[in-house]
């Protein structure tokens, strides 16, 4: 307990984010994986997917404003101005989230099959044997905006962990709920386990507000600056898109029949968790290093560091890409083959998984671009790129799920990247000629080569040597890791890998050898 209501400082905050972060994601997972071995890919886990990631983007829209506009002026308001205006700033987004989900709420329970036949393509006896789940998705949205908030709130006030712990015990109660629920309620199970999992979630974040933090919640009527009104604006504009682009790829995959839906859910979480463990950290990282220099004016030293991180991170992430894309039924037999999660589940859902990790290291150079257009303060790029990419996702989706059917999904995904990593050549080259991105664009194509060579070769080594999955893909995985570290060794296709990797050798030959 001492734990939960103390604040951190940045790194002790930061190394306790990443650990209950890492915690969390395995929790996460034990979470997808009793789903796919209790339901599998059927229609009513294809509702609950459906609804459930609808609800994540709506909230996703709704709470991007916390970190971009209601944190930062938080904390100003609290610097400035005192603790009591910090908190009438807050309250006015808490009065406003409990009347938007109010009136979500009261649209849903008036007809839920009427809306979700008309945002869907399911067919209404479908939706109408899975009523619950309807009437429960404007409760959860509701609990998962205010705990967004509350937990942003807390973390301005250095307190890191209090979220992930809650969001621990959030996932906890989940999966108690879904084992001890699922054969009497089904798969409501879950969402009924998500909800009171939220609701255990706020009571404990409001508890620290009140007794730590000496919250008071007042509701009285709150004028926004003009300079506020402006930043909510700016923030929604890029999210809209992003959610225009997820939730048209998600409406088109429910008219293709039952299981699709799941099985595209499992395929793209499980190809998420390198994006987060991988990109997301590093990519943070390079962010406070791109603040820095660029406040220094220092360019020379700003495109170094673009270059040698982007060069390191995708030597990390285009290996990992190659690896899930060749052994990707391999991966999803191992982690969901169970139970109702069959053959056919595995085939669905592998072919998602199989090509959406090819867009791990497209995702890569779009997360540290826009975290070089932060740092230099030119949101405008972030802006124009995501509306270039999702309005061709949107057309790409349209005409390819039309004629290759879920196929066209990923497809349209792996397109969009492209389109969009050949725009930041665009952009570099017009505005930004400091940035060396051109370099890091055929040092892009070069590893790529080099590990899909690599690649190919291991996996027909490991395909004679071994029949069993998990020894394949272990050994596959080694010999491949051994490869690229003695071509990099021997080529320097990076030389920072190389220079870390015999300072290594030499520390260890150092401590043991010469003692």
């Amino acid at each position: 307990m001492k734990l939960f209501f103390k604040a951190e400082g940045y790194k002790k905050g930061v190394a306790y984010s990443i650990l209950f972060s890492s915690i969390a994601k395995i929790i996460a997972f034990l979470n997808i994986a009793l789903i796919a071995y209790y339901f599998g890919t059927n229609g009513d886990s294809d509702v609950y997917y459906f609804v459930l990631t609808t609800i994540q983007l709506i909230s996703y829209l709704i709470s991007v404003m916390e970190s971009t506009v209601i944190v930062p002026e938080l904390i100003r308001l609290r610097e400035q101005e005192g603790h009591f205006q910090s908190m009438r700033f807050v309250n006015h987004f808490i009065k406003i989230y409990l009347i938007i989900g109010s009136i979500l709420t009261i649209i849903m329970l008036f007809n839920p099959v009427f809306v979700f036949s008309h945002f869907s393509g399911f067919k209404s006896e479908l939706l109408l044997a899975n009523k619950y789940l309807l009437y429960g998705s404007p409760i959860l949205l509701l609990l998962i905006i205010l705990s967004n908030l509350l937990s942003e709130v807390l973390s301005s006030y250095m307190y890191f962990t209090t979220p992930m712990i809650v969001n621990m015990i959030n996932s906890i109660i989940s999966i108690l709920f879904l084992i001890i629920l699922h054969r009497h309620l089904g798969i409501i199970s879950a969402l009924m386990g998500l909800i009171i999992g939220y609701i255990v979630n706020i009571v404990l974040l409001l508890a620290q507000l009140i007794y730590v933090i000496h919250w008071r919640f007042d509701f009285s009527k709150y004028k926004l600056s003009p300079l506020v009104k402006k930043n909510l604006f700016y923030a929604h504009i890029g999210n809209i898109l992003g959610f225009a682009y997820n939730y048209v790829g998600l409406y088109l995959l429910s008219f293709l029949g039952t299981g699709v839906v799941s099985a595209m859910s499992y395929g793209r979480k499980l190809s998420d968790v390198p994006n987060h463990v991988i990109s997301g950290q590093f990519s943070s990282v390079l962010g406070i290093k791109f603040n820095n220099e660029f406040a220094r004016d220092d360019k020379n030293s700003l495109n170094e560091t673009f270059v040698t991180g982007l060069k390191v991170l995708l030597f990390f992430v285009i290996p990992v890409s190659i690896l899930g894309f060749i052994l990707s039924d391999d991966i999803i037999s191992i982690l969901l083959r169970r139970g109702e999660f069959n053959f056919l589940s595995v085939k669905q859902s592998s072919m998602f998984f199989k090509y959406l990790i090819l867009c791990l290291p497209f995702f890569s150079i779009n997360t540290v671009m826009s975290r070089l257009f932060m740092a230099i303060q030119r949101l405008s790029f972030s802006t124009i790129i995501l509306a270039v990419f999702s309005v061709s996702n949107i057309i790409l989706a349209y005409f390819l799920i039309k004629f290759y059917k879920e196929y066209g999904y990923p497809f349209s995904y792996i397109l969009s990247y492209l389109i969009m990593i050949f725009s930041y050549f665009y952009i570099t080259k017009k505005y930004l000629k400091y940035i060396g991105y051109n370099e890091v664009l055929i040092y892009f194509i070069k590893i790529t080569c080099v590990n899909i060579l690599v690649a190919f070769l291991s996996y027909l080594i490991s395909f004679h040597l071994f029949d069993g999955k998990f020894i394949r893909i272990l050994f596959l995985s080694i010999i491949d890791v051994i490869s690229l570290i003695l071509l990099n060794d021997i080529f320097v296709l990076n030389y920072d890998i190389r220079f870390i990797f015999r300072n290594f050798l030499h520390r260890i030959y150092s401590s043991v050898i010469l003692k």
